[in-house]
């Protein structure tokens, strides 16, 4: 069967693209993100995206916060630290180019 409440997408995040990991940001180092949900896009993203949400739960603004960043290539999840507001990206390049099948965690703080 199907759940009775089920509603459709919130938002469209792209076609060969798969929205992984998400958090709410609560941080205070990045300000304009207070609120927002963050989430890092896998495949064809490659990025991280910061999702505004409506009073109804529709996304009503999905935009590039990080774009391909170097060393940041299949990201999967994001968390942030509760103390500073930073924000940690880990990843996990699984198409080879230089430096085939190499993971990581990306630290993304105010410049």
């Amino acid at each position: 069967g199907y759940d009775p409440n089920y509603r459709g997408p919130a938002g469209d995040f792209g076609q060969n693209i798969s929205p992984n990991g998400v958090i709410e940001y609560t941080g205070s180092a990045f300000p304009s993100l207070q609120g927002k949900l963050l989430v890092v896009r896998y495949g064809g993203g490659d990025d991280v995206v910061a999702v505004t949400l409506g009073g109804d739960g529709q996304a009503t603004d999905i935009s590039p916060i990080i774009q391909k960043p170097a060393g940041l290539v299949d990201p999967l999840d994001i968390t942030q630290s509760p103390t500073t507001g930073f924000m940690y990206v880990s990843w996990y390049n699984e198409r080879g180019g230089e430096n085939p099948d190499q993971a990581g965690i990306t630290l993304l703080r105010p410049q």
